[in-house]
């Protein structure tokens, strides 16, 4: 079971996830942690120096190339089949 200390950096990270997912732009944690004191009415606080996820861990994303090079090979692999 995790300490009440790992519920609240799970919490904001799902905050920062879903505003990652409704908006192109990464935010600051500071809006994070000033967000989550807002909505929990003083009662969830994070320290300013706790880190939270990276914006390309929380979205799973991966380089440019890899993904090219993953779509190029499944493209050619059913490029001459019929169905």
């Amino acid at each position: 079971m995790l300490p009440i200390f790992g519920y609240k950096i799970k919490i904001a990270n799902h905050l920062k996830k879903s505003y990652l997912n409704w908006n192109k732009d990464s935010i600051h944690d500071e809006v994070i942690f000033k967000n989550l004191l807002e909505i929990s009415k003083g009662k969830l606080k994070l320290d300013e120096s706790t880190p939270l996820s990276s914006h390309q861990e929380l979205r799973g994303t991966t380089s440019p190339s890899k993904k090219f090079y993953k779509n190029h090979k499944y493209r050619n692999k059913f490029k001459n089949r019929k169905f």
